[in-house]
């Protein structure tokens, strides 16, 4: 298998996001969301990337196997006093689970 291309998640990646996480939310019982995904529109995931972009503490990375996205990965800056740390979240399909995708 090739290795994904990495890249920061775009405003333009808004809708597909959205259906990688609902897709991703039904393959797996270990993620804060379910095969619904979220529940919000494509306007407000453009204006969630574009502050992920603004936030100098912060990045979104989307991992494409040719121009579909099958990885995500986040890490968000907390703020003030707590600032020296970050959460960190990791999603990929299940069809390229055990594959190495997630090591790349």
């Amino acid at each position: 298998m090739q290795d994904p291309a990495i890249r920061e998640l775009q405003t333009k990646d808004a809708e597909q996001l959205l259906l990688f996480l609902q897709e991703t939310g039904g393959e797996s019982d270990n993620l804060s969301y379910r095969a619904e995904g979220l529940p919000i529109s494509v306007l407000v995931e453009q204006a969630y990337l574009q502050s992920v972009q603004a936030d100098a503490h912060s990045v979104l990375l989307g991992a494409f196997a040719g121009d579909s996205l099958i990885g995500s990965g986040s890490l968000s800056g907390l703020p003030r006093r707590m600032s020296h740390r970050a959460e960190l979240s990791l999603s990929i399909r299940k069809a390229y689970w055990n594959q190495g995708s997630a090591a790349v």
